[in-house]
């Protein structure tokens, strides 16, 4: 039942999180990629317990963190750069 819990949290506050910024929610399977632009893909690696682990191949030039490495200030800039993005298009 724990594990339901932690799950029902995780799915909750990834819910809230994606409605603020219209997020696009997509599953995927071990192996299976996804591709961002022109020269980013995303692939799964592995699916655990509690968490994914997934290979990013990108140009060097683009910048890839992790977001629990970011101050809560540089957070925000990315969350504000999305949303200010997609107000533009």
């Amino acid at each position: 039942m724990e594990d339901y819990a932690e799950i029902k949290k995780f799915l909750t506050v990834s819910t809230e999180f994606s409605e603020r910024i219209d997020m696009l929610v997509l599953g995927r399977a071990v192996g299976e990629s996804i591709i961002i632009g022109e020269n980013i893909r995303i692939v799964i690696v592995k699916i655990g317990k509690h968490k994914v682990s997934i290979g990013i191949d990108a140009p060097r030039s683009v910048s890839v963190a992790r977001n629990e490495l970011l101050s809560e200030e540089e957070n925000q800039l990315v969350i504000d750069k999305i949303s200010d993005s997609k107000l533009s298009q």
